[in-house]
């Protein structure tokens, strides 16, 4: 009613402006067409004018003045509104509130305290994951409606005191609706507080069936996955032994698992895909991807296990916090590993019994030593077909060294020519250069694989007694040194046919020097009959120390010729023999070698008969200067005492005995 009749007001004043707004421009039109009026008339309308203009004004301020007063006016009644509403809503939630509150600590503290029967065991076993989703939820939503129903008093409260601070502003005692709203709060937030304590052994009794059931299925799973493990290295340790009775030096001949076997990646692939934990503690999702190598399921079953063990550790702590109500336990007993456990959850009675702590941690400590013992076979397995697979891909690098020295030997022999002269050998020689770079990687690659053997059988310790990298590093020796043997001999041979041309070739021109030399006539009478009898004798002595030095010269270029020859000859042979050539391959060599060495036997033995003929010269010469220079010492003897000795010998009788000695001593 308030704000229609302040409509009114308002309308009317607009209708009162708007009509005095109307005579007044109706008036200056009268004016206009009365120009001829008079002065006095003039100024009446003017005050007319200045009256209507003062009552347009103050109607506006009074209406702009009603319109401020009607919006004030709204803003009360909304704010008392929404304060009704408020008190309405805060009260009627608090009713809510606390008989819903009521009702769940009954349902709460009956089900959840020391009085639950096997009953309640069981229904908590079976719906264990719905139960703690519905705990949760119940308490967040309680704990959102005490918020609000917080929120909904504090604004009651702030109103109260904004009200009492209007009406007496010195009083600041506490009045009875203000004290009444702060119990009624303390009270709704003691009631949460004391249903936090009766949710939280519930969600820790319901949380604990929850992990108790996800420990069973995983341990399952593990122990089933330990088992296919098992049976897998178990198969394949007996598969090794076969084919180690079948083949004891070949291991190649091994077959090596290529792949994950089909149940055991099944298993690792589906299984982790299939169970899903929800829980708000444990939320993680096991998701693995396709497992396709053996060292990758041991650490997939590593991580699985150590899941498990996580598992039964957070397990036994919320067995510990749970020591103040009571859950039914079975009683331990002797054996306990996985099979108790799968064993437990065959039959909805033995569902809602919970193995005790001392079964959990003996299962736990059973895996871990499994999965440690597995592991263990594992890597000896993986370490067998490590050293498989090297020793396959080291014999793959053998075949490739093999066919390496193949053709090796077949370039050895396409390029085999004897030669028959000095630049035969010389160009034999220059076609055999790029022999020693293809010799050098052969070498090369027999060594690195040498090594690499030798690594593989130290490095890598087997159970397994191989005598293949043995063999095979005994085999690389011998191909190195065959190589190497072959190489050499080849060189020997290029140099033997390069040595045994020049030297042939050097020899017979140095015969041929000395044929010549020896076969010139000299007249030695006339080159040296200007030196004394001494002097022709110590030059004589010279030339034949010269002569002889020389015969041992030549002869011993000779011998050397034969040798080289005969080394020749034997370098031919061993390549030939190498290369498995028919005798008849050797013949024209040996042919060429026989002619050779026979002309150079020829001219050996015409310089011989000529230096015999030249020093022959010399030594008769030689005595003939020896005769001479006795003859003078005898002409110049007789010269001196022959009188004396003539006249001595006149005066002895020839019968007597002093003629004979006289005789003597003369000669």
């Amino acid at each position: 009613n308030t704000k229609t009749n302040a409509e009114n007001l308002i309308a009317a004043a607009d209708n009162m402006y708007n009509e005095q707004l109307q005579q007044q421009k109706q008036s200056q039109i009268n004016s206009n067409n009365n120009n001829n009026n008079n002065n006095n008339q003039k100024s009446e309308e003017d005050n007319t004018d200045k009256q209507l203009n003062q009552g347009r004004t103050k109607i506006y301020q009074l209406a702009h003045d009603l319109e401020r007063r009607m919006r004030e006016f709204d803003e009360r009644v909304a704010r008392r509104r929404y304060i009704l509403d408020v008190n309405l809503n805060f009260h009627t939630h608090c009713e809510e509130y606390s008989d819903w509150l009521a009702q769940v600590e009954l349902v709460w503290s009956t089900t959840g305290s020391g009085g639950g029967d096997d009953d309640d065991h069981e229904m908590i076993a079976t719906n264990c994951e719905e139960m703690l989703e519905a705990l949760i939820e119940q308490h967040e939503g309680a704990i959102e409606a005490c918020a609000t129903i917080e929120q909904e008093g504090q604004i009651l409260l702030d109103y109260l005191t904004e009200v009492q601070s209007k009406i007496t502003p010195n009083d600041t005692t506490p009045s009875l609706p203000y004290t009444h709203l702060l119990n009624l709060i303390e009270s709704i937030r003691k009631k949460t507080n004391e249903l936090e304590i009766i949710w939280e052994k519930r969600r820790l009794r319901v949380e604990l069936f929850v992990q108790m059931k996800h420990f069973e299925i995983y341990s399952r799973e593990v122990s089933h996955l330990l088992d296919i493990w098992s049976h897998e290295l178990t198969k394949m340790q007996q598969q090794h032994q076969q084919q180690q009775q079948q083949s004891t030096n070949s291991v190649s001949s091994v077959i090596i698992p290529p792949a994950l076997p089909l149940a055991l990646q099944t298993l690792i692939n589906g299984g982790t895909s299939t169970t899903r934990h929800r829980s708000h503690h444990h939320s993680s999702d096991r998701t693995t991807g396709k497992v396709d190598d053996w060292a990758q399921v041991q650490e997939h079953i590593h991580t699985r296990v150590a899941q498990v063990v996580q598992r039964g550790r957070d397990l036994l702590s919320i067995m510990e916090k749970s020591q103040d109500f009571k859950i039914k336990v079975d009683q331990p007993q002797s054996s306990s590993s996985s099979s108790s456990i799968n064993e437990s959850t065959n039959s909805n009675q033995q569902q809602s019994l919970i193995p005790s702590s001392d079964q959990i941690r003996n299962l736990i400590l059973v895996m871990n030593d499994r999965e440690q013992k597995l592991s263990e076979l594992a890597t000896q397995q993986q370490k067998l077909i490590l050293w498989r697979v090297q020793f396959v891909r080291l014999e793959r690098d053998w075949n490739e060294i093999k066919i390496m020295i193949n053709n090796f030997e077949a370039k050895l022999a396409s390029n085999l020519t004897l030669a028959i002269s000095l630049t035969d050998a010389e160009k034999f020689h220059r076609d055999h250069e790029d022999i020693k770079p293809f010799v050098d990687r052969i070498c090369e690659r027999i060594d690195i694989l040498q090594r690499k053997t030798e690594k593989l059988t130290t490095v890598i310790s087997i159970n397994e007694s191989s005598s293949g990298p043995s063999e095979l590093i005994n085999t690389l020796i011998s191909a190195r040194q065959k190589v190497q043997l072959q190489f050499e001999d080849r060189l020997r041979l290029i140099n033997a046919q390069i040595i045994f041309y020049k030297s042939s070739e050097q020899v017979s021109q140095m015969l041929d020097t000395l044929e010549r030399e020896y076969r010139t006539i000299e007249d030695i009478h006339e080159k040296l009959k200007i030196y004394t009898d001494d002097e022709i004798q110590k030059v004589l002595a010279d030339r034949l120390e010269q002569l002889d030095e020389n015969k041992h010269s030549f002869l011993r270029a000779c011998t050397v010729a034969r040798q080289k020859s005969d080394l020749f000859h034997k370098y031919a042979l061993r390549n030939a023999a190498n290369l498995i050539k028919p005798e008849a391959y050797l013949k024209p060599l040996e042919q060429k070698i026989k002619n050779v060495s026979t002309i150079l036997k020829n001219k050996e033995d015409t310089v011989l008969n000529a230096w015999h003929h030249r020093k022959k010269i010399i030594d008769e010469y030689l005595q003939y200067i020896s005769f001479k220079r006795n003859t003078d010492k005898v002409f110049v003897w007789i010269d001196e005492h022959d009188e004396c000795f003539v006249s001595k010998l006149e005066e002895l009788d020839i019968n007597d005995d002093g003629y004979m000695d006289f005789v003597r001593a003369l000669k």
